[in-house]
């Protein structure tokens, strides 16, 4: 189990420095002080590139296991250890409806 999390981790990681090159070519190309013609050329890498379209799936992880299986957005846990921290009163203001 540990093992798919830090290749999990790898892979944000990765897709977090291809996201940061994404923000830095659409600022450039939208910035008046540079040339159209550099425009272009961080135009066509930016939507070209092999590198940025390659597609992860990424799987939320529970943030005291790191298991995968029924993790809620809204906190980030997994469905049996929000019920447990509900009951035992450590959450509280959550309905039964959520977990």
């Amino acid at each position: 189990m540990k093992c798919h999390y830090f290749k999990d981790l790898k892979k944000r990681n990765s897709i977090k420095k291809i996201e940061l090159k994404k923000l830095i070519c659409l600022y450039l190309i939208f910035c008046n002080k540079i040339l159209m013609l550099e425009k272009s050329k961080i135009y066509i890498n930016l939507f070209f590139s092999k590198k940025i379209k390659i597609n992860f799936e990424l799987k939320n992880h529970c943030i005291l296991t790191k298991n995968t299986r029924t993790v809620n957005r809204f906190s980030g846990l997994t469905r049996s250890n929000l019920k447990h921290l509900t009951s035992w009163g450590i959450l509280t203001g959550m309905r039964k409806i959520i977990w």
